[in-house]
């Protein structure tokens, strides 16, 4: 989850144009020759302001509470804990994964 708010404020652009701008983005980044993950993107559950974090963890009710509130630069990311994960995904083998629903 993204505070388009937030970012439309911070790149400057009106909500109708950012959809162009991502997807020119996404087309600059994938024509590089060396690619590189992110993690402050690949690795949380919601990227803002503390205050758009907060609200997205309380809206997670119960499951929220484990999740982990941090800071990257100027902005804040809420991720899952690493025992979320054990919860979500069963490795069975090699080429399965079972994905278990909430």
């Amino acid at each position: 989850m993204i505070d388009r708010s937030e970012l439309v404020a911070l790149i400057d652009v009106s909500v109708d144009s950012l959809a162009q701008y991502h997807g020119e983005w996404i087309d600059k980044l994938l024509k590089r020759e060396q690619q590189c993950r992110e993690e402050q993107w690949t690795d949380s559950v919601a990227v803002g302001s503390i205050d758009y974090i907060e609200k997205v963890q309380k809206q997670f009710g119960v499951r929220g509470k484990s999740r982990q509130v941090c800071s990257v630069g100027q902005q804040c990311v809420l991720r899952e804990s690493d025992a979320d994960y054990g919860q979500i995904l069963r490795v069975k083998s090699a080429y399965r994964v079972d994905i278990v629903p909430f």
